[in-house]
């Protein structure tokens, strides 16, 4: 299945990715994944309250992920999975600097 089949289906969507990285052995490649998703940059920074976020463009056709750098490596890998499900599934929002959350334009 390619991944522009998919939908929102997170189910399709996992399994899109999953058909396109074939077999993996031992950890997944979470920094290759990010970047065949289009992220262009992957930055660690100290953030606060937040683990991580994603920037893009209004029209969404890459990406900018930020992990917190005072996090342990182990959350960062997490976090740099998680992150492009935002991209994936268009539930995106503006944040800000603080962490707290202000409605996209529309």
């Amino acid at each position: 299945m390619e991944l522009d089949d998919a939908g929102l289906d997170p189910e399709r969507i996992a399994a899109a990715i999953h058909d396109q990285l074939g077999e993996t052995i031992g950890p997944v490649p979470v920094r290759d994944i990010a970047r065949r998703l289009d992220i262009t940059k992957i930055r660690e920074a100290p953030l606060n309250k937040v683990e991580g976020i994603l920037v893009t463009t209004p029209e969404r056709p890459e990406g900018v992920i930020a992990v917190n750098g005072n996090s342990p490596s182990r959350r960062q890998r997490c976090t740099l999975a998680h992150e492009p499900g935002h991209l994936l599934m268009a539930h995106q929002r503006m944040v800000r600097q603080d962490g707290s959350g202000v409605p996209a334009p529309t």
